[in-house]
């Protein structure tokens, strides 16, 4: 799994093109805005499972406390991966994680997989707001290599 995260001060995304069958609903040509809120950009990678989402919650949770934030937009992301998940696994993986941060009292908003996206974003001002993630075990075998903080807090 990988991912960035980044604290944006405003976030906006158009649904351009249908992709793939799988593809999720969405209004083409519909823009949908946000205000401050922790923008999510995740690819799930073959052999990744509910492990590695859950795994990516409980950091998650701590980030958004970190910079004391309460909303969450979870943008599927293929492209920070060579190795994709399957499409139907994804999509789970990706609901998922939005369920589980919903149950820990977040407010969550989910871009549709399987579109051409045109997003604008507009970053916070302050030394932490982006940051790369990379998964490679659940939390219970966690170590110092199972976590590339390719740009830590």
């Amino acid at each position: 799994m990988r991912a960035l995260l980044i604290h944006a001060k405003k976030f906006s995304y158009v649904p351009v093109q249908k992709e793939i069958e799988e593809a999720e609903l969405a209004a083409k040509g519909q823009k949908i805005s946000y205000g401050r809120c922790l923008v999510l950009f995740v690819s799930f990678e073959q052999g990744d499972g509910e492990g590695k989402a859950f795994s990516l919650v409980d950091l998650l949770a701590k980030d958004a406390a970190q910079v004391k934030e309460s909303e969450f937009v979870v943008y599927p992301f293929v492209h920070l991966t060579e190795e994709p998940l399957e499409a139907g696994q994804a999509v789970k993986l990706l609901s998922l994680v939005a369920k589980a941060l919903s149950e820990k009292g977040f407010k969550v908003h989910k871009a549709p997989f399987g579109w051409t996206k045109s997003f604008s974003i507009e970053t916070m001002p302050h030394a932490i707001a982006e940051r790369g993630i990379r998964l490679r075990a659940p939390v219970s075998w966690l170590s110092s290599s199972a976590i590339d903080p390719l740009i830590p807090w």
